[in-house]
């Protein structure tokens, strides 16, 4: 579940645990484009691993070598990002 927090243009979804994560204008954009690259994911140049690993750590993306996709969890995330912004 998730929910746009008004004016701020940071949105809430629920992460592994169930608690509330932030999600920046940027963490919603790198789902975006992992959800268009598909299963095979696509690799990652420069993020800072810190920007990344919360994705990882919420199991919204999954670290696959050299390689990131979204997973079920980032999908819903996105979703409900995306729908109640």
């Amino acid at each position: 579940m998730g929910f746009s927090v008004a004016g701020s243009g940071v949105d809430v979804a629920a992460g592994r645990s169930g608690t509330l994560m932030i999600l920046t204008a940027e963490d919603v954009d790198l789902l975006k484009q992992l959800s268009t690259a598909g299963e095979r994911g696509r690799t990652i140049g420069v993020l800072n691993s810190t920007e990344l690993q919360h994705l990882v750590r919420a199991g919204y993306i999954a670290d696959d070598s050299a390689r990131h996709r979204i997973t079920r969890r980032g999908k819903d995330a996105l979703s409900d990002a995306l729908r109640f912004s």
